[in-house]
């Protein structure tokens, strides 16, 4: 059964393509445009996750972030702001009172998809497969080792998170953005860049040798990875 998502969003427009969005990565949606609404459908059923507004029409999404997380029966509910407030005193003061991450507006899509797959699986909630199979290639992700055509890649750490990346969101473009947040963490504060995850690309597109060819640069954007024909 998918994850069931709990959205607190009043812009009609911003609530549709989160739907959208999460819908198509097959996850159940619930829309709630105010305050009163999340409490009444948080009172049927406890939801896998809360993406939250801060700036809503009957109060701040802050009063019920303390809510949730004073009460038994939902303070495991993991929650994600989305926040037109971006400054770094909101996104602290958010993740203080409880919020487990913190995306402000506007956002990419394919970061909001990879932040709420991220959340819901450290709680268990997305089952992490143990291989990933694409053609000639494959990873073993419980032995840590990808193999092309059956034999072994020798493959730096940042290397193979990066192809695991792709190959779990093939056929979508990802965003540097995306990439850097997912592979190498902000929160380590390293000296990334775009350029890092340019020249890590390149690395493994020449350790993938033709199937190297399968990850495609989208001009302006990011990366790539296309599944090859049968």
């Amino acid at each position: 059964m998918s994850a069931t998502i709990l959205v607190v969003e009043d812009e009609e427009a911003s609530a549709d393509i989160i739907r959208e969005v999460l819908e198509a990565e097959d996850y159940q949606v619930v829309l709630a445009p105010t305050l009163f609404r999340a409490r009444g459908a948080l009172s049927k059923t406890a939801p896998d996750l809360i993406i939250l507004d801060r700036r809503l029409p009957d109060g701040d999404g802050l009063d019920l972030c303390k809510e949730i997380k004073s009460k038994d029966e939902w303070k495991s509910v993991p929650i994600l702001f989305l926040s037109a407030r971006k400054t770094v005193g909101d996104k602290v003061k958010g993740l203080e009172l409880g919020g487990d991450d913190y995306l402000a507006k506007p956002f990419d899509n394919s970061e909001l998809v990879a932040r709420v797959h991220s959340l819901l699986r450290q709680r268990g909630k997305v089952e992490k497969p143990a291989i990933l199979q694409s053609g000639l290639l494959r990873m073993d992700l419980l032995q840590v080792q990808a193999f092309l055509n059956e034999k072994p890649l020798k493959l730096w750490p940042k290397e193979f998170e990066l192809l695991r990346m792709l190959l779990e969101r093939k056929n979508r473009v990802l965003s540097r953005a995306v990439l850097m947040e997912s592979v190498w963490g902000y929160e380590k504060e390293l000296e990334i860049t775009s350029k890092t995850v340019d020249v890590t690309v390149s690395r493994l597109r020449k350790k993938l040798g033709d199937c190297g060819k399968l990850i495609e640069f989208v001009r302006g954007y990011g990366y790539r990875y296309t599944e090859p024909a049968p």
